[in-house]
């Protein structure tokens, strides 16, 4: 895939290892102040349809994202604790696996 299709800035966050805990003693995800940057990069952004509810037969219609990143070391570490933030977005990740004919992307499934 050439690199000019990865156009879209995104920030991959994880909870910092000093996060707060809410009232109820839980660690508190909606808090901002509890999240670290992980990794910056470009990425390929592709929002789901509402007609693309079954892929593979498996029911995915609480996907809000397909994002594809070139495959490094970084990106290997990917994980569905860490969330993306994109265009203003937090988007908490569902999946994170190497994909494409080579294996040279992450690919991501997210929500809102």
């Amino acid at each position: 895939m050439p690199a000019a299709k990865y156009r879209e800035p995104i920030v991959i966050e994880n909870v910092k290892p000093s996060a707060l805990l809410n009232a109820h003693g839980e660690l508190d995800l909606e808090d901002d102040a509890n999240w670290e940057t992980y990794f910056s990069c470009f990425a390929i952004v592709h929002p789901k349809g509402a007609k693309e509810f079954i892929r593979a037969g498996i029911l995915d219609a609480d996907v809000a994202h397909q994002i594809k990143v070139p495959r490094g070391t970084d990106t290997e570490g990917i994980t569905s604790e860490m969330r993306i933030r994109w265009n203003g977005a937090k988007l908490g990740i569902l999946a994170a696996f190497p994909s494409g004919e080579t294996h040279r992307q992450i690919e991501m499934h997210t929500r809102y």
